[in-house]
């Protein structure tokens, strides 16, 4: 009979330790997806894919990437709290009439508008400090008067998923 209960204790004990092996191996996975989770948002954030641009095409709105006339950035703690609110993103339109850039929300529950003849600028909204500069490099032109790009930002999960 000692046997028995010796060899029962034995398998408990082994059993013990699977199971404290495998409750180890899913802590150290789920660590590793968070981390490779921030790593993806931090990538999103220092490459400034939150960022989405396009313009106005024959049918529909075509994204642009590194040709857009205009970059736009918002500043990093509005980034961290749009992250964290819902929705995580906004829209809005750059216009440029003459000299002038009109920038203006698209439908947002919090809307806000304004304009600038000069870059870089700052626009306060809602949202938080949007800086707009010009993006010109070899071959490229600024925006002509009549033309207008639609701009979204979107971070957080989303972002990361169709970006990273």
């Amino acid at each position: 009979m000692k046997i028995i209960d010796s060899h029962a204790h034995l398998m408990d004990e082994m059993y013990q330790e699977d199971v404290e092996e495998v409750i180890k191996r899913c802590i150290e996975n789920e660590m590793e997806i968070l981390t490779s989770r921030l790593l993806s948002l931090d990538a999103v954030k220092d490459l400034k894919l939150y960022v989405e641009y396009r313009t106005e095409g024959r049918l529909k709105k075509v994204l642009i990437y590194k040709t857009q006339p205009v970059s736009v950035d918002l500043d990093p703690t509005s980034l961290d709290k749009l992250d964290k609110s819902r929705p995580r993103q906004f829209s809005f339109t750059i216009d440029r009439v003459d000299s002038t850039y009109r920038v203006k929300s698209d439908g947002e529950s919090q809307p806000f508008s304004g304009s600038f003849t000069t870059m870089p600028a700052t626009l306060l909204t809602p949202y938080g400090t949007l800086t707009f500069t010009a993006n010109v490099f070899e071959g490229m032109h600024l925006m002509n008067s009549g033309e207008r790009l639609n701009v979204t930002i979107k971070i957080g999960r989303a972002s990361c998923r169709e970006r990273v």
